[in-house]
């Protein structure tokens, strides 16, 4: 599916009534288009006023579709959702486990895959700043708990080459009690917890 054509054909016969349905899920045509990277979707969505909501729209979980375009690694979907100039409230919203676009860009293993998590995370920070990137989730993660899963260093450099003011989020400590160097080692990141240690005074606080 994917084809923009066939959805114009509906919007004409249909009007945004009929796609702007949910699934059960709640999941709208702008979060599968998103979760598929497919841009002429969204940027058709984005140009018919009725439908341009749906990009900022929630599913049940609280997903919007630019948390599905992060957790797919899609930046140019992002890019679409987010538009110019910038719709900013597209990227502020949390899930229902109050995670971030932000966290959700550094947590994803496809942002990895397809090579853009970085430039996602400096396109977010862009457009939502410190606010979006000091969001906290349910469980006291944050997204450089999320930078600090990654074996290499380079991601949570870089996160902290955005702004000094996400400097901070180092020492927050998630429910369990770790912060950023606990988190790196609890995934075996050694290098990066010598680089939180030796550039940035942060110790783990666990035993």
């Amino acid at each position: 599916w994917g084809h923009v054509a066939a959805l114009r054909f509906l919007y004409k016969v249909g009007d945004a009534e009929l796609l702007s349905a949910p699934t059960d899920q709640g999941h709208t045509v702008a979060h599968l288009a998103a979760a598929g990277g497919h841009t002429d979707v969204l940027h058709f969505l984005s140009l018919t006023v009725p439908l341009s909501p749906l990009l900022c729209a929630p599913d049940g979980a609280g997903k919007t579709p630019a948390h599905m375009a992060c957790q797919g690694g899609h930046l140019g979907a992002l890019r679409e959702i987010i538009g110019s100039p910038a719709r900013r409230d597209a990227v502020m919203g949390v899930t229902a486990e109050g995670f971030s676009c932000a966290f959700v860009a550094a947590a994803s293993p496809k942002t990895a895959e397809s090579g853009v998590r970085e430039e996602m995370l400096r396109y977010l920070f862009e457009v939502g700043g410190k606010e979006l990137f000091m969001l906290v989730g349910n469980t006291g993660m944050t997204v450089a708990h999320a930078c600090c899963q990654c074996p290499d260093e380079s991601l949570i450099r870089s996160l902290l080459e955005m702004s000094g003011s996400l400097r901070r989020l180092l020492r927050m400590t998630d429910s369990q009690g770790r912060n950023c160097t606990d988190t790196a080692l609890y995934h075996g990141n050694t290098k990066v917890a010598e680089y939180l240690v030796d550039v940035w005074g942060v110790t783990g606080v666990r035993a």
